[in-house]
């Protein structure tokens, strides 16, 4: 640390994203804070990406007056593989959600499949409200606060919410979008808050190989709606309840994980 007045033992290190450049190029993309104090309680998702999967990322300087713009000294560099957001990653989120919506309507598979700590953005929960209008169907899993009402006849029937707390903090962040067959996950480090998309620098990226992305989709999507142990499905009335379980054995997907 070279800034006068700060001591490593007195800074906070918070990036979500890092890059790495000690004989060949790689970049450290996770979707939560990597802070020293917090790093054994959050169940978070990383990917180390090798230069076969350029990332170019440039400083992101706020300017409250002009709003964001990409500076690396003098020169632009593009974001490329990663949505960042103040920027664009707003806009990315109501179009991936309306592609699903055109993927329905054409008859092709679609769906989405989400995990994330909370869900208040009025405008993406409309988005979400419009596709499950369309039948859209729709599996979120939050795990705290959700503004979005599940279940509701005639405004969000195919929409399901659960939340697990459990020995983990839940805190990733994954969105997953059918997409007609040709399946996208995105790992990122933005709840669908208005904090996020409007006022922090955030960012979003796709899982490009095979093997992690089908990992991610077990582990962190299929598993945890698996769970009849610690999830909680929310009502349109905003209560929780239990998964009822009957004679199924019982599943922990936390326990699970580290089974």
């Amino acid at each position: 640390m070279n800034h006068d007045g700060l001591r490593p033992e007195n800074t906070f290190f918070g990036a979500d994203r890092c890059s790495i450049q000690q004989r060949q190029d790689r970049a450290i993309e996770s979707d939560s804070n990597q802070c020293d104090n917090l790093r054994t309680i959050p169940a978070d998702l990383a990917l180390q990406q090798f230069p076969s999967f350029k990332i170019f990322f440039s400083t992101q300087v706020i300017d409250a007056g002009s709003g964001p713009r990409n500076e690396v000294g003098d020169a632009e560099v593009p974001h490329r593989k990663l949505v960042v957001a103040p920027v664009n990653l707003r806009d990315r989120f109501v179009e991936l959600i309306r592609r699903e919506v055109d993927h329905f309507q054409a008859g092709r598979p679609a769906g989405i499949v989400s995990k994330m700590n909370a869900i208040t953005d009025t405008v993406l929960i409309e988005e979400l409200y419009s596709a499950s209008r369309a039948g859209v169907p729709i599996d979120l899993l939050v795990r705290g606060v959700c503004c979005l009402r599940p279940g509701v006849k005639g405004l969000s029937e195919t929409i399901r919410v659960g939340s697990i707390v459990g020995r983990f903090l839940e805190h990733s962040r994954v969105y997953r979008f059918v997409n007609g067959g040709n399946e996208e996950i995105y790992l990122s480090s933005a709840d669908l808050m208005s904090r996020n998309l409007d006022r922090r620098v955030e960012v979003m990226f796709p899982l490009e190989d095979h093997e992690i992305r089908n990992r991610v989709r077990r582990e962190a999507l299929e598993l945890p709606f698996s769970d009849n142990v610690k999830m909680r499905w929310l009502r349109c009335d905003g209560s929780y309840v239990r998964r009822i379980t009957g004679d199924e054995i019982p599943l922990d997907s936390q326990q699970r994980l580290i089974a």
